[in-house]
């Protein structure tokens, strides 16, 4: 019987997303009208329903394209040296993971592979492990290590074309060849990114570090018109800054890795290795930890910041002067130690090394004429940090250090300031050295590149960033407050404005990407900023990837996460998270460097509050009726900053409207995995509710107090609220070592609950 074929190209509009064929083909007696118009019927149903997981080809004529074949059922992959994959598996504790690369190798390979097997069995699809050392002539999936010299990997059939030379270290290609499927790459790490890549493209999904979305058995098993991927990273470094000494959990170690992260505190040590994640560890202590050593000071004066005519000890604990860091001395001394550590000590998991300096608005650096010779307190700094990492690459080069470590230095308040002095740039550039930028007083209301004349404090930090590249070739970072420990409670989510500011922050090939403090067991809105975080983070070879393609591939992947965790009430439950996440877009206001608590908990604060009753009453109605306001600042290079910002009311309110919302929507059917999740989501909707209804009463016993008013009510409101947040599971689900209940005590303490 004639049969009448259309072939429909889809094009997801996704930068790294494949373009999918689809084939329609109707029996029929002739290319009648009836039949043409059932065609095209046929046809857009399809289009409306294609999925844009699919991997497809670039040439729209798969019926004769060898490359449109199923799944295979086969996974090959070289483990040599060891026999098995059971060997291998068995001694990643043992390896040395540094020097016995062949090993290493086969451990990482070893464990993609069974990764991509256990995978593809909860979809219900088995597929059987084979280690060899030749390439199979049946379907398979063949995993390995491009290396021409190397005798004992897989060997690459001559007519499969990828281009190492641009996928790095990281980079990975995913090629289909005669009903195989070739997962490539320069190194072991990238071909776990190349099989994780290709899960993400089959539609598997990891939202927390415990669950997964699996694709439907069908799915996997009709035959796809494949297409080669070739992937790199667009941030080379991407995840999270995880404060504190304690190992991160193994499951929160293997999801970074499952979504292409390699940032996030210290991983245990073969996990680590196994998994390439970078350790990033260091802070402010390491500076205090090392000059604070007894005796130091007494032997060495001339190495601490002279200020007021006086050379400043540095004590153990609290507060302190930064060394005198203009002095060569000063910088050997800390970099010797910090190599002893980076070896035999504490530090022997990091690959980057955080040292920050203190550093406040009202803070001064060393005063002596050494350092205003060099210049202000920035390129102080930089000249630490210059001969620092001139001394580890030493060390690196006679053996003292077995890897290298980048350091990583910090903008913050007063190194916020460009550097003036040439010749200590010039020391930095070209190097491992990577400079960050910790842009805590920024807003999230709304894009970074909007309405800038009423956003000092965002402003200011794009115009810091601009002078900063201008006249410094460095390789520059961001770590984003996306989780400050103060907005404890508080589920931020910059989700509709993230592809967005992404592209703003990465325009400029950034080395770094991270937000602040993840959560583990339940991340609630950040589930979809991370997910965004991890995708966005990739591109393809050559793709010339744009800001505008961002976005759109930014709203694909927020509808795709809504369509996966809610199915048919994903259109009424993004609506919520819209509602909850405008809410939330002033929370630097409300509870971030110079906001509306640091108003009402002055006296709490400060040891001397900066403002009278009467300048806090007057303060109070600027921050719940918002809009374009002048707000005062304590720590801040200036007394006033203007901002533009959602009014505490209107948060109130939105909150309020999400609230009916969502109680409406469960009081009808839901399906039980749905409800599930939509509760895990509502724990945070409801402890952001109870923050900011805190904030309120707080901001109500305030204004009270100061009008002589009854405090009974808005003090029994503020009970209220903190005895909620205390038992809130949200407020203690951090990955970090951070506390965020003890801001609850400032409230407690100002109203006389304690």
């Amino acid at each position: 019987m004639p049969h009448v074929m259309i072939y429909v190209r889809q094009r997801s509009g996704r930068p790294h997303a494949p373009q999918v064929d689809r084939r329609v083909v109707l029996g029929a007696t002739g290319p009648s009208k009836e039949v043409l118009l059932a065609a095209i019927a046929a046809v857009l149903l399809l289009i409306t329903s294609c999925s844009s997981d699919s991997v497809g080809p670039t040439d729209p004529q798969v019926a004769a394209d060898a490359n449109t074949f199923s799944l295979p059922r086969q996974i090959v992959v070289s483990v040599a040296p060891y026999r098995s994959m059971e060997q291998a598996l068995q001694d990643e504790r043992q390896v040395d993971w540094l020097r016995d690369r062949k090993a290493a190798r086969a451990i990482t390979l070893a464990y993609a592979a069974k990764e991509l097997q256990d995978h593809l069995a909860l979809a219900g699809v088995p597929v059987s492990l084979s280690v060899s050392n030749t390439v199979p002539a049946e379907s398979a999936i063949v995993l390995r290590v491009h290396d021409p010299a190397a005798t004992d990997t897989l060997a690459e059939p001559v007519d499969v074309q990828v281009a190492y030379g641009a996928l790095g270290e990281q980079g990975y290609a995913i090629s289909p060849w005669h009903g195989q499927i070739h997962i490539t790459a320069n190194d072991r790490i990238g071909v776990l990114n190349g099989v994780y890549g290709f899960l993400d493209q089959l539609g598997f999904a990891w939202d927390d570090p415990y669950e997964c979305h699996t694709p439907s058995q069908a799915s996997l098993t009709r035959p796809v018109a494949w297409r080669k991927v070739q992937e790199v990273p667009r941030v080379k470094l991407r995840g999270f800054w995880i404060f504190g000494e304690e190992r991160i959990p193994e499951e929160f170690a293997v999801w970074l890795a499952r979504n292409r992260l390699n940032l996030g505190g210290r991983a245990q040590s073969s996990l680590h290795h196994k998994l390439g994640l970078k350790g990033w560890g260091g802070g402010h202590d390491l500076l205090q930890l090392e000059f604070s050593r007894p005796g130091l000071f007494e032997q060495h004066p001339e190495w601490y910041a002279l200020v007021d005519g006086v050379r400043q000890p540095i004590a153990a604990t609290g507060t302190y002067f930064n060394p005198a860091f203009s002095s060569a001395d000063v910088a050997s001394y800390f970099a010797d130690r910090m190599i002893e550590r980076l070896e035999g000590g504490d530090l022997q998991d990091v690959d980057i090394l955080n040292v920050w300096p203190a550093d406040y608005r009202l803070n001064r650096f060393d005063q002596s004429p050494a350092a205003l010779a060099l210049g202000n307190e920035t390129d102080n700094l930089l000249n630490f940090y210059a001969n620092v990492g001139a001394r580890f690459r030493e060390a690196l080069a006679d053996g003292r250090l077995s890897r290298p470590v980048a350091l990583a230095g910090i903008s913050y308040f007063l190194t916020m300031l460009p550097p003036s002095n040439q010749s200590v740039v010039s020391e930095l550039e070209g190097t491992e050295y990577l400079h960050l930028f910790y842009p805590i007083e920024r807003d999230w209301s709304g894009r970074l590149d909007t309405n800038l004349v009423d956003r000092d404090t965002t402003r200011r930090f794009l115009e810091t960033r601009s002078a900063w590249q201008s006249v410094a070739d460095l390789n520059y970072g961001v770590v984003d407050y996306h989780n400050l420990s103060t907005y404890a409670g508080v589920g931020l989510s910059d989700f509709p404005d993230f592809a967005a500011n992404f592209g703003i922050l990465t325009r400029d090939n950034l080395a770094l990407y991270a937000y602040m403090h993840p959560l583990l067991k339940n991340p609630g809105p950040r589930r979809l900023t991370n997910r965004l975080l991890s995708r966005l983070a990739w591109m393809e070879v050559n793709a010339g990837t744009t800001e505008a393609v961002l976005q759109d591939s930014g709203e694909k992947l927020v509808q795709q996460f809504f369509d996966r965790r809610y199915g048919a009430h994903a259109a009424e439950w993004r609506a919520i998270h819209e509602l909850m996440s405008r809410s939330v877009a002033n929370a630097k206001e409300m509870f971030g460097i110079n906001s509306f608590d640091w108003v009402l908990l002055q006296e709490v604060i400060w040891i001397t509050p900066p403002y009278t009753g009467a300048q806090v009453a007057e303060f109070i109605p600027k921050f719940r009726s918002g809009g374009a306001q002048v707000l005062p600042t304590v720590d801040s290079a200036t007394e006033f900053i203007r901002a533009s910002f959602l009014g505490l009311d209107d948060s109130l309110r939105l909150q309020q409207q999400a609230a009916q919302r969502w109680s409406e929507l469960l009081q009808g059917p839901v399906p039980t995995d749905v409800r599930r999740r939509m509760e895990a989501d509502i724990a945070w909707f409801t402890a952001t509710g109870s923050r900011y209804r805190l904030i309120a009463a707080v901001s109500d016993y305030v204004w009270a107090r100061h009008h002589e008013l009854d405090l009974a009510e808005p003090r029994a409101r503020i009970a209220r609220e903190i005895a909620f947040l205390r038992e809130s599971p949200v407020t203690e689900d951090t990955v970090s070592a951070v506390g965020q209940r003890y801001v609850l005590d400032q409230y407690a303490a100002l109203a006389g609950l304690q």
